[in-house]
């Protein structure tokens, strides 16, 4: 059966969240300062979401997360956390200890990896999931993650009631990896798989029954609660 194009954009898509295809926009040289929207039932742009302070000033934007009434992102400067109503409006600085590496959300709450070291320091063991409220980004939990390096780490990804994280475990051997699984609720460290022989390098999906595990074998690992 032959393909055809149906439509074509310009730009990264950056992330598909509700219905939605999101990607960079409004640059100013090299940094963007906004995102761009397209519904993808549709296909028709949706106005594009600049982010500006409660000055209107345009502020530059990082990685991305969707949460049901509000876009996270990070400026990849300082790594400074801005919640941005999907409404419109001012976005809102939301202070997070440390270097941020990692940037989740789903309907109940924004969910933030990292580390109080030297940002890009690989040996990093100060490595943090923090569960921001999605309305007030009020940090509700802190999981300490003392055997992974925020730095190298991939994640969060959350689905299927759980937080997930991996990557090299700084506990083991060379080149050995962990993946953890965090308890929305609570907070906490809700199980962990540990192996000598692969490396975490990416979480790909997360539902119901478990998560999709990328590692450096290759191999593609299904990973369930045991």
């Amino acid at each position: 059966m032959r393909l055809r194009v149906t439509a074509r954009f310009g730009g990264y898509v950056v992330a598909v969240a509700h219905g939605v295809l999101w990607s960079y926009c409004c640059w100013h040289g090299y940094q963007p300062m906004g995102f761009s929207r397209i519904d993808a039932r549709t296909l028709r742009p949706r106005p594009p979401l600049v982010v500006t302070d409660a000055l209107g000033r345009r502020q530059p934007v990082g990685r991305l997360a969707v949460g049901t009434d509000a876009v996270w992102t990070q400026t990849p400067e300082d790594e400074r956390l801005w919640r941005v109503p999907l409404g419109g409006g001012p976005a809102r600085a939301v202070r997070v200890p440390g270097t941020g590496y990692g940037l989740a959300a789903d309907a109940g709450a924004a969910w933030v990896l990292s580390g109080s070291g030297d940002p890009g320091d690989q040996s990093d063991l100060t490595g943090r999931l923090r569960r921001l409220d999605q309305r007030t980004g009020t940090v509700t939990a802190t999981t300490p993650l003392p055997d992974l390096a925020p730095s190298r780490a991939v994640g969060p990804v959350v689905g299927g009631g759980a937080v997930w994280l991996g990557g090299p475990y700084l506990g083991g051997v060379h080149d050995s990896g962990i993946l953890v699984r965090v308890d929305p609720g609570s907070g906490r460290v809700a199980g962990w798989l540990r192996g000598p022989r692969w490396l975490v390098q990416d979480v790909l999906a997360a539902g119901p029954r478990g998560a999709w595990v990328a590692t450096a074998g290759p191999a593609l690992l299904d990973v369930v609660p045991a």
